[in-house]
């Protein structure tokens, strides 16, 4: 019995392990503003900000802690804490959680800040806080009704302006003018990464990659890495973004050669938004996006989409 083998270095088996093997996320840049649609109700998970000891980088890494345990502890549960910290080492480490959201975005158009518009025809995870998921739960709260119904968020198209691109902060609004997407076109576009029988149902591969955790020895040995302790694992961590899907992370740091400013002038960094301690926050969201899944009408609103893309089931 040999404990080595000869291979191929064409041989696909071979993956590199890192948190950047996650699928690219949406991200907005100041000055653009994009236009898209929200096709999937949002996923919820839970992670932490990790910054290095004696590097000015980190990562958002998630929790590996049962799902229904963190949402009890992140609401106060003592015992339900106790269960975190045994399931995961972000919990018994005391970092501080955060509860976000993921759901599939397509980016369909954006427009600079000379009125320029571009086509995009782009499909991305779209990780979000609480402060986003309240912002969309307004608009979902807003949307017309058809037949006693309210119509499908995912029929609508939505902009997004970028307020901060280090911090990701964005103001959601409805367009009022035509829509520039076929929901049906967008369906077929994005149909490889669903494994429901109908469109745009069953699990999304692009958000179960993207929200995927680490198995909890490569997540103890990055927790161990930033914290500087010496660990077993190939030093390559892949961890360049600093917390590039969180808005509470700080951005980037740039050194800029220039005069110094006078003492006492220091520049006042903007603080991040807080985060919001709602307990019901994924239901109305969820359920607005859910209820025209369970019965197959993805579309139901003239008055958002072209005529033919009423019942994608045609």
């Amino acid at each position: 019995m040999s404990n080595h083998d000869t291979m191929s270095f064409t041989d696909e088996s071979v993956k590199s392990q890192s948190f950047n093997d996650r699928p690219e996320h949406f991200r907005v840049k100041k000055g653009r503003v994009d236009r898209v649609r929200i096709l999937t109700a949002p996923v919820s998970y839970f992670g932490a900000n990790v910054r290095f000891k004696h590097e000015d980088k980190g990562f958002f890494a998630i929790s590996i802690a049962n799902h229904d345990d963190m949402v009890a502890a992140y609401n106060g549960d003592t015992d339900a804490l106790k269960r975190c910290k045994k399931q995961c080492p972000l919990w018994r480490s005391g970092f501080t959680m955060k509860r976000r959201f993921c759901a599939l975005l397509y980016h369909v158009s954006s427009q600079d800040r000379r009125g320029k518009r571009r086509k995009v025809g782009n499909a991305y995870p779209f990780a979000f806080d609480e402060g986003k998921f309240e912002q969309i739960r307004t608009i979902v709260n807003n949307l017309p009704t058809k037949k006693g119904k309210r119509v499908s968020l995912r029929a609508a198209e939505l902009l997004i302006t970028c307020e901060d691109t280090g911090y990701q902060k964005m103001a959601f609004s409805m367009t009022s003018d035509k829509p520039e997407s076929s929901l049906r076109d967008i369906a077929d576009e994005v149909e490889e990464f669903f494994d429901g029988d109908k469109p745009l149902t069953g699990a999304c591969s692009l958000i179960e990659d993207f929200i995927a955790p680490d198995t909890p020895l490569k997540l103890q040995s990055s927790l161990d890495r930033a914290a500087g302790k010496a660990t077993d694992e190939d030093g390559d961590d892949g961890f360049d973004d600093y917390g590039d899907e969180d808005e509470d992370e700080k951005p980037k740091s740039s050194k800029k050669r220039g005069k110094k400013k006078a003492a006492g002038k220091k520049r006042r960094r903007p603080e991040p938004e807080d985060d919001d301690d709602d307990d019901d926050l994924g239901e109305e969201l969820d359920s607005a996006l859910d209820d025209d899944e369970d019965e197959g009408e993805d579309i139901d609103a003239d008055d958002y989409d072209d005529e033919d893309d009423d019942d994608l089931e045609d």
